[in-house]
């Protein structure tokens, strides 16, 4: 669902879709995908630095 809604797609094409999920449900993802983004991975090798 994520997916979706970064790819710009809104609560109401997610519930065209998936009419068993609550309103609430799809709400509360899309609040958590702005809140939390993807972190990755970092860039680069730590471990070449170590020494």
């Amino acid at each position: 669902m994520r997916g979706r809604l970064d790819g710009g797609d809104g609560v109401e094409d997610i519930l065209a879709d998936y009419p068993n999920l609550a309103r609430e449900v799809v709400e509360t993802v899309a609040l958590y995908a702005r809140t939390h983004p993807f972190v990755g991975r970092p860039g680069g090798r730590a471990w070449a630095k170590a020494t």
